[in-house]
């Protein structure tokens, strides 16, 4: 399994910010963040291609203490699919395992029936994360609403 961390950080001001609401809202601020990574898993999902399903449904959540969530993408060729390969062919049954063999090419199978060719990569990891990150202040604004604002006074 790769393990790729993202780390969001901001301003001061929104880290302070935050920092507090997690004081005083421990519960919410679990919540949000139960939300937050549903939206990323979410996200993830609808961009990941789609052979056997085996890809998207190895993005899971996984909770933590409180002050962490994660979400992790278990399918072991999750890594290549999102950052790149060369195009190879794929046994169907591997998908399904969940294995995957990049060493395959197409020129040793010229009748693929029951395989999976697989010519370009499609991230879809960081787009799910860009389009999160994007949508972070708004989705803190709709959860928390009247908090924020009784926060930043």
């Amino acid at each position: 399994m790769t393990i790729v961390t993202f780390n969001i950080s901001g301003t001061k001001e929104i880290r302070k910010l935050f920092s507090e609401l997690e004081k005083k809202y421990p519960f919410w601020s679990k919540r949000f963040l139960e939300q937050v990574a549903k939206s990323f898993q979410d996200g993830a999902r609808r961009r990941a291609p789609e052979a056997t399903g085996f890809l998207k449904k190895s993005i899971v959540i996984q909770p933590g203490d409180g002050k962490e969530i994660r979400v992790t993408v278990d399918a072991p060729y999750a890594a290549a699919q999102e950052y790149g390969f060369e195009p190879h062919i794929i046994p169907i049954e591997f998908l399904e395992m969940g294995l995957s063999n990049p060493g395959m090419r197409m020129a040793w199978y010229p009748n693929p029936t029951g395989f999976v060719k697989v010519s370009k990569h499609t991230p879809f990891v960081m787009p799910a994360f860009e389009s999160l990150q994007a949508r972070l202040p708004q989705m803190a604004e709709k959860f928390y609403g009247d908090k924020i604002r009784s926060i930043s006074k």
